[in-house]
């Protein structure tokens, strides 16, 4: 019966410790994430609706010549429908912003001036009263970060998000392009979409740590395998050059007891040497032993 040598027993105890390891460090690591996604979960609770309370409005007031409606203040008579285009915008602007986030979606997560014009125009609100509430309501969004809402300049003309227009020069210089778009940056988004994005998260992290674990114990593994195989590679050009110098030592004896008082020098062939100690069937496969075994005999060897 064939008895496992102490080395393998070794080798076979040290894989089972590391592959308890690594299941340790990877449950570890699975629910440290889990309790991450516990603590941040909460998602937002603030709604769109309280814009109206504690908001920084700039009204009009009749005769100051510095104030200019749409520009840097907003007419009081119009501070209802400005208010009520923001909240008719905000669902929109929210989904299209969780689509994008949640769906991948390749639609733009904005919306331009010309857009929201064509979306609010009707038979009762013509174009120009649109134009107005939405310019209004850009300055009550620079005035108001806090709503959620931001301009950002859509330059790009392959429709990713600009750079956020956070100052009422920067919204002027831009919208005289027509390259304004609002669009809400950090959505409130669903538990199904923050669940979705977190597992994504902890599976894509586990992925990368397990292949970072195989790539580590492949390395280690591929290092015991070399030196192995060097170790057993030297051990058996010692043994070729071994059994080499022994056939050369009892040629030159025989040819002594045969031949006592000749002067001349015996040798033998090194493909005679190789054919008597290597047979025909593993000569192919030994060549790269035998070339390593001469090269030795040559370079350490004067008898």
């Amino acid at each position: 019966m064939f008895k496992q040598s102490p080395t393998n027993r070794e080798d076979v105890r040290n894989n089972h410790n590391m592959v308890s390891v690594i299941l340790v460090v990877v449950l570890a690591l699975f629910f440290g994430i889990l309790a991450v996604i516990y603590m941040g979960l909460g998602g937002k609770t603030e709604t769109f609706s309280s814009l109206s309370t504690d908001s920084n409005i700039p009204l009009c007031f009749v005769g100051d010549d510095y104030e200019l409606p749409g520009v840097n203040c907003v007419m009081k008579e119009n501070v209802d429908s400005v208010l009520q285009l923001l909240k008719k915008l905000q669902p929109i602007l929210t989904k299209k912003a969780v689509s994008m986030i949640c769906d991948n979606s390749s639609e733009t997560p904005y919306l331009t001036d010309s857009e929201i014009m064509q979306m609010f125009t009707s038979n009762k609100v013509t174009s120009l009263e649109v134009k107005e509430d939405l310019q209004n309501a850009q300055l009550l969004v620079i005035k108001n970060p806090k709503w959620g809402i931001s301009l950002i300049d859509i330059s790009d003309d392959n429709g990713n998000s600009g750079n956020v227009l956070d100052s009422l020069e920067e919204l002027f210089s831009t919208r005289l392009n027509g390259k304004v778009g609002m669009v809400i940056m950090n959505p409130e988004l669903p538990m199904q979409c923050l669940v979705k994005n977190k597992l994504f998260t902890i599976f894509s992290s586990l992925l990368i740590v397990s292949l970072g674990l195989l790539a580590a114990i492949g390395m280690q593994k591929l290092f015991v395998w070399y030196i192995r195989y060097k170790k057993s590679t030297e051990r058996e050009v010692f043994k070729l050059v071994s059994d080499i110098i022994n056939m050369v030592e009892m040629h030159h004896q025989n040819a002594a007891i045969s031949s006592p008082g000749s002067t001349q020098e015996s040798f033998l062939a090194i493909n005679h040497i190789r054919d008597n100690l290597i047979p025909p069937k593993d000569r192919k496969k030994m060549a790269g032993l035998w070339e390593k075994a001469v090269k030795f005999l040559d370079e350490n060897e004067s008898r």
